[in-house]
Parts: structure tokens; sequence; C-alpha cells
């Protein structure tokens, strides 16, 4: 062995007895192990160990240094009080950093202030559990950077502690929803309408482009309610939201829109003749959803910026909504174009034996058309700036093909209307009554060359 484990005893006289000890006069004792030298053999004997006594005894802070309380040096941001009051409250942000410091001490300051620690709590909502996050800063300043999306929408309870942080100071700041100025229980109704309530019709566009992405989300929150729910307050609450395999994540320009502001989207309500602003929770998740795809669109009136070509429609009909079959038909509309110039009822054919046959073979059927053709229909009432745009409606079958008396007719020639149920504009329906309004809704009802003029293509989901 080398000196680092080397003993050496160098005795005049050494007696040894029957319980183990040893007796001995030394002349020189040493010890370069660093380890500890018995000297007795009884477990109770004494030791010596080197690496021991080079250590610094541990002074820990009284127990009667406590934080007593913290404060924010920052100034809140506003954002909706979330109680249908059109108020405001004060809270963080997503993306800020806020200063918070030790206003006072229970009984003395601490001598050395570094002895100050932190930490943050919170509910996690995704996980339904309590979070505890101790932080790296020491001191009696703390600076916060809000990056955490789960705490969106929650309180945080700020901690700064010397011994007990379960005693000591805190402070329960809010932190605002990522769309801080849409009302919370305002979009809880609107979730809960078009799912628990059975009311996805009431999806509407408004005054926007959107007409794919309601399309999209009125089959969403219809056929998948839960997927839906959990899809939109997502989306509210964090800013992202992710269904099957496509995330959304609009950027920070939608997030800061304020609903009650000029330039909202509106729409006419006809049954209250007035306007009304688009429903915030369609906002949420249709502009939220096109801004995803094309971060131009910023959330208003942009046409061209806010157009859901078919392409679009097409991928989010595999990659939001997870349908294994996406398919769209352009050939036959475009071959029948030719055909219906010299009096063809070809598209008729289309939509009956096409069309309709696959809808009751359980696929879900969105029409592309220009949007007259619903804007004519003489009980919608519609009217456009621009009668040559292009629209996406939801067929929901209901088809009756009829002749000059009303009654139901076979043959195309004779054909002189068109009944048919659509989702469009969170109004046409086939039911009895408006349940808002105490209303009775009509079927789509088009003369036949309504259609035939007006019908571009046809997407199918299953």
């Amino acid at each position: 062995m080398g000196d680092s484990g080397k003993i050496t005893i160098i005795a005049r006289n050494i007696k040894g007895n029957a319980n183990g000890s040893v007796r001995y006069d030394a002349k020189k004792i040493s010890n370069t192990s660093g380890g500890a030298l018995t000297l007795n053999g009884k477990s109770k004997g004494t030791s010596y160990n080197k690496a021991e006594e080079r250590k610094a005894p541990v002074k820990s802070m009284p127990p009667t240094i406590k934080v007593k309380e913290i404060e924010l040096i920052t100034a809140l941001d506003s954002g909706s009080a979330n109680d249908k009051s059109g108020g405001i409250q004060k809270g963080m942000v997503f993306g800020k950093t806020y200063q918070f410091r030790v206003k006072s001490y229970f009984d003395k300051e601490p001598p050395n202030k570094s002895v100050v620690k932190w930490m943050i709590k919170y509910h996690n909502l995704s996980k339904n559990k309590w979070e505890e996050i101790h932080l790296k800063a020491k001191g009696e300043v703390m600076k916060l950077f809000v990056n955490e999306k789960e705490m969106c929408g929650r309180f945080v309870y700020v901690r700064a502690y010397v011994n007990d942080p379960k005693t000591e100071g805190e402070l329960k700041v809010w932190k605002h929803n990522r769309f801080r100025w849409f009302d919370r229980m305002i979009v809880e109704e609107e979730i809960e309408d078009r799912t628990s309530r059975g009311m996805p019709w009431k999806i509407d566009q408004a005054s926007t482009s959107l007409c794919g992405m309601a399309c999209i989300f009125y089959l969403f929150a219809k056929e998948k309610p839960d997927g839906y729910k959990k899809f939109a307050r997502d989306l509210f609450r964090t800013g992202v939201a992710t269904s099957n395999s496509y995330t959304v994540n609009p950027n920070e320009v939608l997030h800061q829109i304020d609903p009650s502001k000029k330039g909202f989207p509106r729409s006419y309500n006809r049954f209250i003749n007035k306007y009304e602003k688009m429903p915030l929770i369609d906002f949420i998740t249709m502009a939220g959803t096109r801004n995803t795809d094309n971060p131009k669109y910023k959330g208003g009136n942009e046409e061209f910026q806010a157009i859901n070509w078919p392409w679009l429609m097409t991928r989010l009909g595999k990659k939001l909504l997870g349908y294994s079959t996406v398919e769209i038909d352009y050939y036959k509309a475009n071959k029948s174009y030719l055909r219906d110039f010299f009096g063809s009822d070809e598209k008729l054919r289309i939509l009956e034996k096409d069309i309709d046959k696959d809808y009751r073979n359980g696929y879900k059927i969105c029409l592309l058309i220009d949007g007259s053709m619903v804007a004519f229909s003489k009980e919608s009432n519609y009217s456009f700036d621009d009668f040559s745009e292009y629209h996406w409606i939801v067929y929901e079958g209901g088809l009756k093909y009829l002749n000059s008396s009303n009654l139901q007719e076979l043959d195309y020639d004779d054909v002189s209307n068109i009944e048919l149920n659509v989702f469009t504009w969170g109004e046409i329906r086939n039911d009895s009554l408006h349940p808002d309004y105490n209303i009775k809704m009509p079927k789509l009802k088009l003369e036949k060359n309504q259609f035939r003029s007006n019908y571009y293509a046809y997407l199918k989901f299953k």
C-alpha cells in the first residue's frame, strides 16, 4: 500500500486482556489513511477522522426567521373577468416576465438574504394534479418568466420562504387564459350548446370566409363531441390544441384580439333583426385553425387569406378529424358542365346517385357550391355582395325531387324544385322550431337550375 493507507504504531509495551481491550504506551502513532482509527476494541471505543475535522459546522437559520409577505412589483395585464359581466380582471399573461420581492418578515430579517428561496404552485388541469416547482432563484427579489401554457386560466401561488414553504409568504396571482379577452363562461356555454345540448348547427362563420372551417368543426362537434370539447377548451385556455395528428397553434395576433372592439367579425341575425358578433368559440376554433395554416390570416374579414381550399379541407379531414377515407370529386361535376349546357341533368344524377348514395352509406359529405345557391333560396333571405363566391356546406340527406305540382318526381326532365337538408351559416336547418326563437326552420329549397348552375364538387369523409 502507498502512504495514503499507512498506519504505523511504535510502542514500548502493549498488553491485551480477555475483554478485547488493548493497553499500550506509545512512542509514535501515525494515521495517513484519512479514515477513522479505533483505539479500543470495544464498539464504544474512541475514533478519530481527519475528514470530519476539516468540515465546517452547518448553521441553520433560526426558526423565527420567516417570510411574512411578498409583493408583485410588475404591473398586471387586463383580461376578461370571465363572469359574463363584460368586466375585466388583472392577471399575468403568457410570455411575459413578472418581478416579485419579499415585503416583510415575521420576526427579523435574515443576515444573509441569499437564504430566501422561491417556489410556485398551481393546479394542472390537463393532469388534474397540483404542481409544485422549486425555482433556482435565491434572495429577496425573483423574476418569473411565465412560459408554461398549463398555468393559463389558473391561479398561481408564488411563495418565498427561509425554512418552511408551507407556512411562509405566499401571493395568489391569476394567469389569464391564452385568449384573455374572451369570457370563459360564454365560451363554455357555446361549447355545451354545440355538443351536450345537441346544437352543432349553431357554429357560425359570421362575415368571414371560413365556411370550410365551419363545415369541419360542425362535423367535429356533431360526430365527436368529446373530442371537440377537449380541443376547444385546450385551444381557448392554453392557445394550443391537438386532435389526432393535427396541432392548431395560432400566433399571438389572434390571442390578443378583443371581441368587444371594432373589427371583430359580426353577422346579421334575421330572427331578431340586428347584428351580432361571431360566437366566441367559433372564432377561437375556426380562425385559430385557419391562422395556423396561413399566418397571414389575422382573424378579420380578409377574404382571400381565409379561403378554405379543397386541399386544406382534405388535409383537415384526415389529420384533424381522423377519417381514413377522404376523397374529393371534381371530374364528374366538370364533365357535366358541357352536358348541362345542352340541357342535360347530369348534376341531378350526381346528386342522387353519387352524393346522396354515399351519404346513405355512412359518408360525411361537404358540397362545394357557389354562394348564390343558398343566397337565392326563396326562404333563406341571405344576401351577398358578390354572388360568385365559392362556399362549402354540409349535405345531410332529405333529398326530394319535386315537379311543378310539388309532388315527388322520378323523371329528371320533369323536376322543377329540389329539397335537401344542409348545414350552413348556423341557421338553415330541418328542425321544426328554432330552439332560441321559436320560429320554423326551412329545408333548403331550390329551383332545378339553381343547383345545376351553382354546384361544383363534393368531398366525402369516412
